[in-house]
């Protein structure tokens, strides 16, 4: 996550700060105050000569140590000179003059005790007098006690406090790898979060696939650096708190102390860091999936408005209704699978449009735009598919009931040829009145057929089966051949009543006629009258349809 270059400077910038610890003991901040609040910096008398870079090395980090609302309130300076010359007193003064970035409130200077020195001290008084700062001279640490009371003080200038130099060397470093670590994470989430802003949401579902895959997996690198960061410093928490032996903030130093409530405070920015990172990480992971969603719902949207138009097309190419109960029932069979097939499209096209509902349902303006019309035209494209099946479904079920109507015409029709075709050859009173029952009941029988009622409805159903040539034919054809059985059944049905009417059973001859053939003809004329008007109603009913249907029916 982090550039080689960046690593290159904390590391050179860590390694500059162990350097400079192996000279801090020319200049301690032990964590310690006055009562007024400021923060006491010490120059112990350790014979350390430091250049005036070392110097502002030093004074730069030490002053950088302390809490931010500490460092506004002062500093109190105590430089302890005792064993040294004032010589090195008037170059610190210089130091401490050309550079020190907070207020200075006052300096506490034990004076160099040796002989010589004491001598050159009127030479060097002049000096500290007229100094920019404050400063006041104490000839030992009890004078400076009159200022500052023992327990803020070390014990190397009379105080009550231990202070160990290594160990608080040691915590220091510690904090600065820490410090170090929470750089490196501060600069990771930088660029991070500049990649996040710069992210332009893609139009296709690999691409956006593939951004969140990537992005996430940096993200779950930051978050592994957060743990390792926080795991560590809780590990130094304890290490430098001692919780086991010191319980009590009270009883910790305030060297430890210091360094306890550094460590505190950098685990509570990087858990403020986290939580802030996990927020924003947050928001743009839903910008994110939303726009996967919304180009899944797009690439989906798509393929089913592919689909459909092929059902559609589909649907107009074949239209057949069959020329037969068989040719019907297979075509209804064919349909019901491609019913069952188109369906899962229609199913599969209300789901995405409820998916869709549900985008919108988080009232994201960017997406309503694309999302509204889309989830309409789902609706309207399942809807118009299921009708358009249905409808085939409705035609071809019309088609069968025609056909099983033609079945029964023609069976009826072929009945009523032979009863037209069975004359006795003696009519008498009994099988005139016989044979007048038979047409009477053929003609009820006739009148259960359905193919007028067909042709009188004007759903649409209706309308697409007959507007078909081959089904307006086929009906006309059919429709011709029932007017001609009616009426020659009646013909012959009116012959027979009035042949019953009579009362003499004796054999007569009976005029039979057939308006529809023209013929009037005696049944003693011929033995073969019977077989005679059979052939010419065949003959004349054969003229009605084409030779290939008049075999297929009969």
């Amino acid at each position: 996550m982090i550039e080689l270059g960046v690593l290159l400077i904390l590391i050179s910038t860590l390694r500059c700060f162990l350097f400079t610890l192996k000279r801090i003991s020319c200049l301690i901040l032990e964590g310690l105050r006055t009562h007024e609040g400021y923060s006491i910096v010490t120059f112990p008398d350790s014979h350390c000569q430091i250049s005036f870079d070392d110097y502002h090395l030093l004074i730069t980090y030490l002053l950088k140590v302390p809490p931010l609302e500490e460092t506004h309130k002062g500093y109190v300076l105590i430089i302890d000179r005792r064993m040294d010359k004032w010589s090195s007193v008037r170059t610190l003064f210089q130091f401490i003059t050309s550079f020190f970035p907070n207020p200075l409130r006052v300096i506490f200077l034990l004076k160099p005790e040796g002989v010589l020195q004491r001598a050159l001290e009127v030479g060097y008084r002049s000096f500290v007098d007229n100094y920019k700062y404050k400063v006041i001279l104490c000839q030992n640490s009890l004078e400076l006690r009159d200022f500052i009371a023992a327990d803020r003080l070390t014990m190397d200038v009379g105080g009550l406090l231990k202070y160990n130099h290594l160990e608080w060397v040691q915590h220091r470093m510690d904090i600065e790898r820490m410090k170090s670590s929470a750089a490196v994470i501060a600069e990771s989430l930088s660029e991070f979060g500049r990649c996040l802003k710069e992210t332009e949401l893609p139009n296709d579902v690999e691409t956006t696939e593939r951004i969140l895959e990537v992005q996430t997996g940096e993200h779950d690198a930051i978050k592994e650096d957060f743990r390792i960061s926080i795991r560590k410093g809780l590990s130094l928490l304890r290490q430098v708190r001692q919780l086991e032996t010191k319980p009590e903030h009270e009883q910790l130093s305030p060297t430890r102390l210091h360094n306890v409530t550094a460590i505190e405070r950098m685990l509570v920015q990087l858990e403020d860091t986290e939580r802030s990172f996990d927020l924003f990480w947050a928001k743009h992971l839903h910008k994110l999936t939303q726009c996967l969603q919304l180009r899944r719902f797009e690439d989906s949207f798509r393929k089913l408005q592919a689909g459909f138009a092929r059902h559609m097309i589909y649907l107009e190419e074949h239209r057949e209704v069959g020329d037969g109960p068989e040719r019907v029932e297979a075509l209804a069979e064919f349909h019901q699978d491609y019913v069952d097939t188109a369906m899962e499209d229609v199913v599969a096209a209300r789901a995405l449009r409820d998916k869709g509902e549900e985008l919108l349902s988080t009232k994201d303006t960017e997406i309503a735009g694309s999302l509204m019309p889309k989830c309409a035209e789902l609706s309207r494209m399942a809807d118009a598919l299921t009708s358009a099946l249905d409808r085939r479904t409705q035609v071809l079920r019309l088609s069968e009931n025609m056909h099983r109507q033609i079945a029964e015409a023609n069976q009826w029709c072929k009945r009523g040829v032979d009863l037209l075709s069975a004359a006795p050859f003696e009519m008498n009173q009994s099988t005139a009145t016989s044979a007048l029952s038979k047409m009477e009941n053929f003609i009820c029988d006739g009148h259960s057929l359905q193919l007028d009622a067909l042709k009188g409805k004007s759903d649409a159903n209706n309308l697409i089966l007959l507007t078909t040539t081959e089904t307006s034919t086929l009906l006309a054809q059919v429709a011709e051949r029932i007017d001609d059985i009616r009426r020659m059944s009646a013909a012959r049905r009116d012959a027979l009543q009035k042949f019953a009417s009579q009362s003499a059973e004796k054999p007569v001859q009976v005029g039979l006629y057939f308006e529809g053939l023209g013929l009037g003809l005696s049944c003693n004329t011929c033995r073969h009258t019977t077989a005679v008007v059979g052939a010419l109603i065949y003959a004349q009913f054969a003229q009605t349809i084409d030779d290939d249907a008049f075999l297929d029916w009969f």
